[in-house]
């Protein structure tokens, strides 16, 4: 599996905001039940999720894709997880499709076993991860 960053401290949590995309990377709790407005991805940075989607049961996954609209509840332990969104009048639940690997459909929702993680990952390991995400995220949408 892979390992954490040399121990500087402990990381915080990375926001960017910018044009069409807005990123998190950060420990999460608990999270109850939730839509956003724009197409999301999420990422277990060092492993698996807890995730249920609409009144479906509670499901594990690596990596999964919530269309706009559709209710989740999120439960981490206090682990890391990447947060992708994308503006939807730019981008379709298509642009973030290829990220995921090994996908099943469940109430609207694409949960993935694995997928494009390391990226993700990296940003929030790398102490200067705000001022490298933007081109960063742009190559992740260019080859996805």
């Amino acid at each position: 599996m892979y390992e954490r960053a040399a121990d500087d401290g402990p990381l915080r949590p990375l926001w960017h905001v910018a044009g069409a995309t807005t990123f998190f990377a950060g420990p999460l709790r608990y999270n109850a039940g939730h839509q956003h407005g724009a197409p999301v991805f999420l990422a277990g940075l060092y492993g698996n999720f807890r995730l249920r989607v609409g009144t479906q049961d509670w499901t594990s996954c690596r990596t999964a894709m919530i269309p706009a609209g559709c209710v989740h509840e999120l439960d981490l332990g206090g682990d890391p997880l990447g947060v992708l969104y994308l503006e939807p009048d730019r981008f379709g639940v298509e642009a973030l499709t290829p990220l995921l690997h090994g996908t099943r459909e469940i109430a609207g929702a694409l949960l993935g076993a694995a997928g494009e993680t390391t990226p993700l990952r990296d940003l929030f390991e790398h102490r200067d991860g705000a001022s490298a995400a933007g081109p960063a995220l742009a190559d992740l949408l260019a080859f996805a």
